[in-house]
């Protein structure tokens, strides 16, 4: 909790020079954005932090795929101007919610085994194997 609270403060703090050294970057790295809107030469994405207005995508699709709104994606690519990104490099976040589960699983299955072995003894107020 204190590492949440001691991050988030310096966010409020510092958080435009943060962004602004990002922006000022000539090389930029997006990632988990969504597609908003798309055009044949470029295509608007955004998260809750980012939103960037991509162009010269075509390239950097790989395997013959194509974009289709509401696309998890992550990108990279040369700073052009503003939020304006010459694309380098995209790669689609698929099944993302299957690896959130899958990832869930081994913290449940620890938390069942550790109460089977440990309990928690109010009297002496520690925890204690069983």
């Amino acid at each position: 909790m204190a590492i949440f609270a001691l991050s988030y403060y310096d966010f409020s703090i510092h958080g435009e020079e943060y962004e602004k050294m990002k922006r000022e970057r000539d090389y930029w790295t997006v990632g988990y954005v969504y597609i908003d809107s798309l055009s044949e030469g470029a295509f608007h994405a955004s998260s809750r932090t980012d939103t960037v207005t991509a162009i010269d995508y075509q390239d950097a699709l790989q395997d013959g795929r194509k974009l289709v709104l509401g696309d998890l994606i992550s990108l990279k690519g040369k700073h052009i101007i503003g939020n304006t990104v010459s694309v380098d490099f995209i790669h689609f976040h698929d099944g993302r919610i299957w690896k959130v589960i899958i990832s869930i699983i081994p913290v449940i299955i620890l938390g069942f085994i550790f109460m089977k072995f440990f309990k928690y003894d109010k009297r002496m107020k520690r925890i204690v194997i069983k």
